[in-house]
């Protein structure tokens, strides 16, 4: 149901309510690199670990982010068990990629650096958005190193199919020319980084847009959107993350798909946003709630111990909304395996 403004303005100042009383990750943490992770005959990613103890808990982005987008949740893990963000191939302080960014690609980019670093493992997987996908593929392809897993309104297989399913030829065809208007402006954001024209204010919008309010977090950002690198692995995860214009699956969804996920009785648990889909009218909101929520519930569905919970005042980035229910799923998932005897047994080298 589309809300009046004002009760929309009451849920955004309800969501700002939570986020403010986590602690966040200090702004300065993200002005330069941390460990940098050399996982491929010189070529590094940027790895950022706070806390100490098992399992430790690592947060995969979503499309187009990199370590920043876990801030608000980071710190307060680390108050309980080691937590470690990292920014993928091309994003941030990592270097570029040297590959496509589909789903193989990040994955096997993960597998080596949670290995050469060495974090301890198995570990405790939290993936937003896209990064649901990420996380998959990597618990299917490696279950060793998987202790639970957690999805934050995550993205999942066929989605565009099952929520335009019910809607008009005509709000099927809108939504597709958004993506198609967003492949465009990522792919003419990366030529003029490559000519090394991305300047405010008349390439705003391929930079930090809107601005983040912490001057610091804008700066960060508008930095690193500026450079190439980054530019070409936003455009490289859409092309292999967006589903064709005639519909189907992305490079992305199939690699994911061909893997057949079965995660038996590992804990696992989906986060939905409940404040999805607002701005669009409401029949065509609610298919598309009904296609999300069920879509989730055969995420949840992969291993008997899996649950899909409803998380109110939140949009996409519950992490940035709702913070506070994060850390809440991500501690009772921490200490389950604690209690379960799941912890690993050997030590990690420091890091970070």
């Amino acid at each position: 149901m589309i809300k009046p403004a004002s009760v929309a303005l009451y849920v955004a100042t309800l969501c700002a309510a939570h986020a403010a009383t986590f602690p966040t990750v200090p702004s300065i943490e993200y002005t330069h690199a941390h460990t940098l992770v050399d996982i491929d005959h010189g070529r590094r990613l940027n790895l950022f670990c706070l806390g100490q103890g098992a399992p430790t808990v690592i947060f995969e982005a979503g499309l187009g982010e990199d370590s920043i987008a876990f801030r608000k949740v980071q710190r307060a893990v680390a108050g309980f068990t080691r937590a470690c963000s990292y920014d993928r191939a091309g994003f941030g302080f990592s270097d570029a990629a040297q590959r496509p960014s589909d789903a193989l690609h990040i994955v096997d980019d993960l597998h080596r650096l949670i290995h050469r670093a060495p974090l301890t493992t198995p570990v405790v997987l939290v993936g937003h958005s896209s990064g649901g996908l990420y996380e998959s593929l990597y618990a299917a392809s490696f279950p060793n190193d998987v202790a639970g897993l957690l999805f934050v309104d995550p993205a999942f297989v066929g989605q565009d199919d099952v929520i335009t399913a019910n809607w008009t030829a005509a709000e099927k065809q809108a939504w597709k020319a958004e993506d198609a208007n967003d492949m465009d402006q990522a792919r003419q954001c990366l030529a003029w980084a490559t000519q090394g024209k991305l300047q405010r204010p008349q390439h705003a919008a391929c930079l930090d847009d809107p601005p983040n309010p912490d001057q610091l977090i804008h700066r960060a950002l508008d930095r690193e959107s500026s450079q190439a690198k980054q530019q070409a692995a936003y455009v490289s995860e859409m092309e292999q993350g967006i589903a064709p214009p005639g519909g189907g699956l992305s490079p992305t969804e199939l690699e994911v798909r061909h893997a057949h996920p079965n995660f038996g009785d590992m804990p696992l648990v989906v986060l939905t946003a409940g404040n999805q889909f607002h701005d669009y009218p409401l029949a065509q909101a609610s298919a598309a709630r009904a296609a999300w929520m069920a879509g989730h519930d055969r995420i949840a569905n992969l291993s008997t111990q899996g649950r899909n919970i409803l998380i109110p005042l939140s949009g996409h980035d519950i992490q940035g909304d709702r913070p506070d229910a994060v850390v809440k799923y991500i501690r009772q998932m921490v200490m389950r395996i604690r209690k379960g005897a799941c912890a690993p047994e050997k030590k990690a080298a420091a890091v970070g």
